[in-house]
């Protein structure tokens, strides 16, 4: 896989790039791979330890020199025109900082199986435009893929790299963190032309990501987002801000509400409300969130026993 991803690189109609090829410390013969091109554009990086996806790609960031980065996973490839066009949309548009597009979603074996998409990442949209930055900031999914990115040199020296902090079982949610808080400073262009292969299989970390439970998807996003209020506070509008939080207390009392349903008590629901209390204590403020916590901890018996004692 990672030789069909360099080819594709290799590739590209547009050819003024370098390609930071970053071994993570691989215990096969990546090294021996990457020479066998033998294309000075090529430079090879290795770490000595395994330092995960996150800490890995943000070693490539201070090596590379171009005025426009991308990143590629291993196992995903590049289209032919996929750099020359997205290069293009930054030169003609200053203030967009991040070009993003459709893809081919490919298995194990390259082959397509669907095609022109937005899966896993919103969507199918056929129609080019410039992204609704309050729609990324207040969304309930990350809406970016992140081989599909190209994004200025400009926002890495601005903004920094991928925030630390991402470990664990929010441990995948630190791209969709760097693109909503580059989306506080620059537009974020959208391409409907599929430009990238993505691929998915059994050993890859986004599968790994669509086989979690829902509750740690949404503690991916929710990270993410507080992140988001306590770093860069200052940069979000009142009115944005307000919406953001308003958005985190609809989506943490209705997945409370869903892990209940049938009624408590249900320690999920209940970790997971003690948790994000901790994460956003102003969910304390509101009703609804003592509600469920109650639901969550005590028999229905026991509610409407202490109902009687205390009306509510």
């Amino acid at each position: 896989m990672l030789r069909e991803s360099i080819a594709s690189v290799l590739d590209q109609t547009f050819p003024y790039f370098e390609l930071i090829v970053s071994d993570n410390a691989s215990e096969d013969d990546t090294e021996s791979l990457v020479r066998s091109f033998a294309d000075k554009r090529i430079r090879y990086a290795r770490n000595q330890q395994n330092v995960g996806p996150r800490e890995n790609m943000n070693r490539c960031l201070p090596l590379a020199r171009g005025k426009y980065i991308a990143f590629l996973p291993d196992d995903d490839m590049m289209m032919p025109e996929n750099l020359s066009t997205k290069v293009a949309t930054l030169n003609a548009n200053p203030d967009v900082g991040l070009v993003h597009s459709s893809y081919h979603l490919v298995d194990d074996s390259g082959r397509i199986v669907k095609s022109d998409t937005n899966w896993g990442h919103g969507p199918d949209r056929k129609v080019d435009a410039i992204e609704d930055r309050h729609k990324l900031l207040t969304g309930a999914y990350n809406r970016i893929n992140l081989p599909t990115v190209l994004f200025r040199r400009a926002c890495y020296e601005r903004l920094g790299g991928f925030a630390d902090g991402f470990a664990g079982e929010v441990g995948l949610a630190f791209d969709y963190e760097y693109w909503t808080r580059v989306a506080l400073y620059y537009e974020i262009a959208f391409l409907a032309k599929p430009l990238v292969k993505w691929r998915i299989h059994s050993g890859s970390l986004t599968n790994t990501h669509l086989a979690a439970d829902g509750t740690r998807k949404l503690k991916q996003v929710l990270t993410a987002k507080r992140f988001l209020l306590t770093r860069h506070s200052q940069a979000i509008p009142r009115d944005l801000k307000k919406d953001i939080r308003k958005h985190i207390l609809e989506t943490v009392l209705a997945h409370a509400q869903a892990l209940i349903a049938d009624g408590g008590p249900n320690r999920r629901a209940m970790e997971f409300l003690v948790e994000m209390s901790g994460m956003f204590p102003g969910l304390l403020l509101h009703e609804e969130a003592w509600k469920l916590l109650l639901k969550a901890t005590m028999s229905r018996r026991s509610i409407e026993r202490l109902k009687r004692l205390v009306p509510i």
